[in-house]
């Protein structure tokens, strides 16, 4: 060891070191320790071989790679190529020499790949990674292991207009689920990563879902939500009346509000005066229904033709003469609605007599 070492503190040209591997190593560990006294060995350069007279060292046995010297004399310390002071030119354009050192790295700082920052690689001397954008770094180390890129902290811009994008995502989370498209809702989408995703679509999950299944037919009773226009259409209000009326076994013109609303389909009802009655007579314009039986809409006693027809049912049930009508009978059979109103406008109850013949007179009101 002493033949090695000159007075001026250099390595000697001369030594045994040229075929000897144990004396290789042994050079190679003295420069580090005695000589350049280093307590990290990555920051050890080919300058420091080359002006301690191990250039020869280096080149010959080592194609004058510190790394690969390093890793010789230091096995026990696992050094990675990433982790020395310089990488060879080229060296990252390998991925998988990138993937690599990210994983390397998300390992050292107890992180996944998908929550690295600029400044995780900068700090561990990884900065000249940073070369190539921090999300491509990210999502091809992620892929490997099998993580998607909306797991990522963040997806590119304009990452969710790509239609493909949604459709892969979207299958994702079913088979992550184990949900149908169908039974997706909104705290799915937020608690899988997926919240950008709703973002994207203005917290739709029915526009997302038609996206990513343009083929799928919606079903308003199962859906959370449906887009904005969604109950204009006369096709998609038969449609969802129609699965309604399967859920419930009742008619179109028997369903109530609470049915509506029930099933999620209270902003259809709002969007026709919260009458279901309106919506039923939307669908079949020629429907007659019994008023003494059918909650009936606001306004619909200020119909005379209204109000004639549910007293012509109202005495068909009975089985009496208008003038034995009683306001207990319009109670009993539902029309109590209409008898408050008609003495709240203080409507004559002539008007039951002139019902004898069934003739749709109009009632005038009284005069003072």
């Amino acid at each position: 060891m002493q033949g090695w070492f000159t007075k001026k503190g250099t390595l000697s040209k001369m030594g045994r070191w040229q075929g000897d591997v144990e004396v290789q190593r042994n050079a190679i560990r003295f420069l580090v320790e005695h000589v350049m006294k280093l307590d990290d060995v990555t920051k050890l350069h080919q300058y420091d071989f080359a002006s301690n007279r191990l250039g020869g060292l280096l080149e010959r046995y080592f194609n004058s790679s510190p790394y690969a010297a390093v890793s010789f004399a230091f096995p026990e310390l696992h050094i990675q190529q990433w982790e020395m002071e310089t990488v060879p030119m080229g060296y990252w354009t390998a991925k998988e020499h990138r993937n690599a050192a990210i994983m390397r790295l998300g390992q050292k700082l107890g992180k996944n790949p998908e929550r690295l920052s600029a400044q995780n690689f900068k700090d561990n001397g990884l900065g000249t990674l940073l070369s190539f954008p921090l999300y491509e770094l990210i999502k091809d180390t992620s892929s490997v292991l099998g993580i998607k890129p909306w797991e990522l902290s963040k997806v590119p811009i304009n990452f969710w207009s790509d239609s493909e994008h949604v459709k892969e995502a979207m299958l994702w989370l079913e088979a992550r689920t184990g949900k149908a498209p169908l039974e997706l809702i909104g705290p799915d989408f937020i608690s899988n990563s997926l919240y950008g995703l709703l973002q994207a679509f203005d917290g739709k999950t029915s526009a997302v879902l038609a996206s990513a299944h343009p083929d799928l037919r919606l079903n308003p009773i199962i859906v959370a939500k449906v887009p904005d226009g969604y109950w204009s259409s006369l096709d998609n209000l038969r449609e969802a009346v129609g699965s309604l009326v399967k859920e419930t076994g009742k008619p179109s013109h028997m369903l109530t509000e609470k049915d509506y609303r029930t099933h999620k389909l209270g902003r259809l009802l709002a969007r026709y005066g919260n009458s279901p009655l309106k919506i039923a007579k939307m669908l079949d314009p020629d429907l007659e229904v019994d008023p003494t039986v059918v909650r009936v809409p606001r306004g619909y006693w200020n119909s005379i033709a209204n109000r004639q027809v549910a007293v012509i049912e109202l005495l068909r049930k009975t089985g009496k003469k208008p003038a034995e009508i009683k306001e207990p009978d319009f109670n009993r059979y539902g029309l109590g609605s209409l008898i408050r109103l008609a003495e709240r406008k203080q409507w004559t109850k002539t008007f039951l007599r002139k019902l004898e013949d069934t003739q749709a007179e109009e009632v005038k009101p009284k005069t003072s």
